[in-house]
């Protein structure tokens, strides 16, 4: 999860800052540019958001590959309920359509985006539940008497 959420997402944001920064010069205009008319200029720039938007669909890519691990722990501690479990997973499923759909198919991605919306709040489900409810703590025994031993 770790590596999925954090070590893979987060460089690409931060790497994704430079195709803003990128087209901005380019939009500006500084002296340096001029070699470069306002239509290359404005066609560089445009490929720099281009990129942009696919280097966020790789960086979202991450996070549906992240939700897998977290589902899985979830419907197996026991401590919350499996159903939250459940629908992280498939919400990871959600996420990977529409990062595959913003690849292959982006005409379409608005149709993927509606279908998926509602999948996609399974997250805030399970901090809202953390929030309300909290972790079920583990049930103690009550009993006195040891288990036989073989």
């Amino acid at each position: 999860m770790l590596v999925l959420g954090a070590y893979m997402q987060v460089p690409l944001y931060f790497v994704n800052v430079v195709n803003y920064a990128a087209a901005l010069s380019l939009v500006t205009g500084t002296g340096y540019l001029s070699v470069f008319t306002g239509v290359q200029r404005d066609a560089l720039a445009m490929l720099f958001l281009k990129l942009h938007y696919y280097q966020l669909l790789a960086s979202l890519m991450f996070a549906g590959l992240w939700l897998f691990p977290f589902g899985i722990l979830v419907v197996k501690s026991r401590v919350l309920p499996r159903v939250l479990g459940y629908w992280l997973i498939v919400d990871g499923f959600a996420w990977i359509a529409i990062c595959l759909c913003g690849f292959v198919t982006p005409q379409y991605s608005h149709v993927v985006d509606t279908v998926t919306s509602p999948i996609k709040f399974a997250e805030v489900a399970i901090m809202l539940w953390l929030l309300i409810f909290g972790a079920r703590g583990f049930k103690r025994r009550t009993d006195a008497t040891p288990e036989p031993t073989a």
